[in-house]
């Protein structure tokens, strides 16, 4: 008989022999979406970042998942100073990259 305990915010398991505990992953989420599906039919996504207005492109990653991609810049006040910052971003689709091609 195994048992699972709740511990910062993971699930783990131990053993009815050894009784040692280890992590368990919960199962992985499976994308309801095709990579076809998703770039002939996603648009690209306006993303708000300290008032000004981005947009994220569609894109296939190296990695084989998919999503939108976004990099830039802007400026941002500290203390009455104005401080240019660099932004990447990704927005991943959950399960893409082992999503039907």
């Amino acid at each position: 008989m195994f048992w699972t305990a709740a511990c910062g915010g993971r699930m783990w398991r131990a053993g009815p022999v050894s009784g040692q505990m280890r992590f368990v992953m919960p199962p992985k989420t499976a994308c309801p979406v095709s990579l076809t599906q998703f770039l002939e039919k996603a648009e690209p996504m306006k993303v708000v970042i300290n008032g000004q207005e981005m947009l994220a492109e569609v894109k296939q990653f190296s990695t084989g998942s998919f999503g939108w991609y976004m990099n830039g810049k802007t400026v941002v006040s500290i203390d009455g100073k104005a401080i240019s910052v660099q932004i990447g971003m990704n927005l991943t689709v959950v399960g893409s990259k082992d999503a039907e091609r």
